[in-house]
């Protein structure tokens, strides 16, 4: 998505209103490049790269070890947090969370950690609602409300970092922008089959986290209490809107190949970029999805009959049993027709070229 802002128009500090919050464990290189372009390689890596202004490492100085051996100093973070399995020797988080859910939201609970990404939020907020980069937005032609922003979650269900910490940060989104629509777009294991000796691990990952969301969008609080000081009930749901995006359509057609989920991130990024295109394709996705809304807010009640209750209630009656679904989540697919105006061009000219010399 930065790639393509900078290459519309040249610099990310062109377009102030446009706020960017990174967030990961992992620290290495191999995460700060792109998936598919190393810095060497790139000739718009320091425009695109995050700055640290723009990027929060849910590392913990002295290891997670600070917290399984002394879990009791910490009782805002016992109440969900194990102390056995391999937590402990996951040292700083430096090198990702070894997709280990629990470790991230450690991460996220750090107090230096979740100050620092409350603070960025803040600034963010700030950046949006000031009156010059509001003057910028219009100029530029983009509509920009700063009373109604939209705000993007984008992660990966299948490692420990994003799902992990996906629902902590919807809400703490909503603290902080209650009036402003939150969108999560999720990327479901399947996109990362091809990763040697952690599928069951991504899966379980990703249906732990798929049960919590569904478990918050409907119906139930979330228990928030980041700094140990501030305990606090948080309505449902999470996100205004949850895309959940999977490696295949319902006709079977993969995106990429294994191994290539990378052309996964195109078409997320494709998708924001469009929203904040000014052609008529955009304003009409950005209309489809307020017409959505509506729907998105409604529950499915399933019924059914329940033969072992209704012998138990009422001798051999049968009751009437009635679960209910949210249906809050979408999803969303792209394709393009591409006609090679360039190629043509070139073989027209050079078809002109030699008639000329004939």
């Amino acid at each position: 998505l930065r790639r393509m802002l900078v290459e519309r128009h040249g610099s990310l500090n062109k377009l102030p209103f446009l706020q960017f919050l990174h967030i990961d464990t992992d620290t290495t290189m191999n995460a700060i490049e792109q998936y598919d372009l190393k810095a060497a390689d790139d000739p718009l890596s320091s425009k695109v790269r995050f700055s640290p202004a723009e990027r929060v490492d849910l590392t913990i100085e002295g290891g997670t070890g600070k917290y399984v051996d002394h879990i009791d100093t910490y009782p805002h973070i016992k109440r969900w947090f194990r102390t056995d399995g391999k937590l402990a020797k996951l040292g700083n988080l430096g090198e990702g969370a070894g997709q280990v859910r629990m470790a991230s939201r450690l991460g996220f609970y750090h107090a230096s950690n979740f100050n620092s990404i409350s603070r960025q939020l803040e600034r963010a907020q700030a950046t949006l609602k000031a009156a010059v980069n509001l003057q910028r937005a219009q100029e530029l032609k983009f509509d920009l409300d700063p009373a109604h922003l939209n705000i993007y979650v984008v992660a990966s269900l299948a490692g420990g970092t994003g799902s992990g910490v996906f629902l902590d940060m919807g809400y703490l989104l909503q603290r902080h922008f209650p009036n402003d629509d939150r969108l999560a777009m999720l990327l479901l294991p399947g996109f990362f089959s091809a990763h040697a000796g952690g599928e069951l691990r991504m899966r379980a990952n990703g249906y732990a986290a798929l049960m919590e969301l569904n478990h918050y969008s409907f119906g139930n609080h979330f228990e928030a209490n980041w700094d140990g000081k501030n305990p606090e009930a948080l309505p449902p749901p999470p996100f205004s809107t949850t895309y959940l995006i999977d490696h295949k359509n319902e006709a079977g057609l993969a995106i990429g190949s294994a191994g290539q989920e990378y052309d996964a991130y195109r078409m997320c990024a494709e998708f924001l970029f469009q929203d904040f295109a000014l052609s008529s394709f955009a304003g009409t996705k950005r209309a489809t999805r307020i017409n959505l809304a509506n729907f998105s807010l409604d529950v499915y009640t399933h019924n059914f009959l329940n033969d072992a209750l209704g012998r138990q209630q009422s001798g051999d009656r049968r009751s009437v049993v009635g679960d209910t679904y949210p249906t809050r989540f979408g999803s969303f697919g792209l394709a393009s027709i591409a006609f090679p105006t360039d190629r043509v061009q070139s073989a027209c000219a050079c078809r002109l070229a030699r008639h000329i010399l004939e």
